[in-house]
């Protein structure tokens, strides 16, 4: 009796597992050894020759790469259904700034960006609503700084109006808000609780008798 609770219990928690949505955010950052062009970072970034420090982070918030370097920031996330979603980056960015979605170009900056930690300066880069499709998604952000190191951070907004950090449970939590639960499933673990629930019975009758 115990292993078939057991063996319940595993697939109950393998099914519910299988429906929460996972979300990463990764930085790499290189110093400079190669021009870096403001009107096109992502080919500037992948035409440097330098050593790939690559960090995994759970928010993107006052973060501040290093003096001298080209950056890249890459979120994943999954969506349950089409939404409309809008980002903002706050950045030190002597070189300006470029944000990919799906390796669509959404955003860009040329000119020396410095947010000085205020959403509301217009050194902020952003891009506003964006479509986005059921699926999986990945967001990108280049952005390249001389000499002073300031603090970097990103947020994004799921309704036009209430803006969050970006972060790994952030962006989990607004992408499982757009996952149901399927209709097979549902009725799958009703009814698998109902033979948990006949099983503890029968037993505890044995026991008695």
């Amino acid at each position: 009796m115990k292993t078939i609770n057991f063996a319940m219990s595993v697939l109950l928690f393998s099914l519910l597992s299988s429906n929460i949505n996972a979300a990463s955010i990764d930085i790499e950052t290189m110093n400079f050894n190669r021009n870096t062009n403001g009107n096109d970072l992502e080919s500037a970034w992948t035409s440097q020759s330098s050593t790939v420090n690559t960090h995994s982070i759970s928010v993107f918030n006052s973060y501040r790469p290093g003096r001298y370097s080209i950056n890249r920031l890459t979120a994943q996330f999954s969506l349950g259904s089409a939404v409309t979603w809008g980002f903002e980056a706050g950045l030190d960015a002597h070189y300006g700034a470029e944000i990919y979605l799906d390796d669509g170009l959404i955003g860009d900056r040329v000119d020396d960006l410095w947010w000085s930690g205020n959403w509301a300066n217009s050194d902020v880069l952003s891009a506003l609503n964006n479509g986005l499709t059921a699926g999986e998604h990945t967001l990108e952000l280049y952005w390249a700084e001389a000499c002073c190191n300031g603090a970097s951070s990103m947020r994004f907004t799921t309704d036009g109006s209430t803006w969050q950090s970006l972060s790994v449970e952030n962006l989990a939590t607004a992408s499982s808000a757009t996952h149901a639960v399927p209709e097979p499933l549902s009725v799958w673990l009703m009814s698998a609780g109902l033979v948990i629930l006949m099983l503890n019975r029968r037993k505890q009758q044995v026991l008695i008798a």
